[in-house]
């Protein structure tokens, strides 16, 4: 049962995705007020193009975030606990104190 609440969202989160793509891909889907236009890029609907390339934009940024941060938080010496006694880098020391841990 655990698996299925979060199975069912994401269910529910790609179907409100398709129908906003589809619907705001139309190019009539937004009108300029001021010369009565259609307002597109490339042939698809403005929002459309604005509204879904920052979902890819980030999933982009976040493997690539996941990448630096896997690597950092292993250390010299990934089987070393983490606290206070942990040997740990330079690199990490600051990460750790720019971000408040420290």
């Amino acid at each position: 049962m655990r698996g299925v609440v979060p199975l069912l969202g994401a269910i529910m989160l790609t179907v409100v995705f398709a129908y906003g793509l589809i619907s705001y891909s139309k190019p009539d889907y937004l009108v300029d007020e001021a010369t009565g236009e259609n307002v597109t890029i490339l042939g698809f609907g403005a929002v459309a193009v604005v509204g879904h390339r920052r979902p890819g934009l980030g999933v982009i940024m976040m493997f690539r975030v996941v990448g630096d941060v896997a690597g950092l938080l292993q250390g010299p010496n990934p089987g070393a606990p983490f606290g206070p006694a942990a040997r740990t880098s330079d690199r990490r020391r600051r990460v750790l104190r720019v971000a408040g841990l420290r």
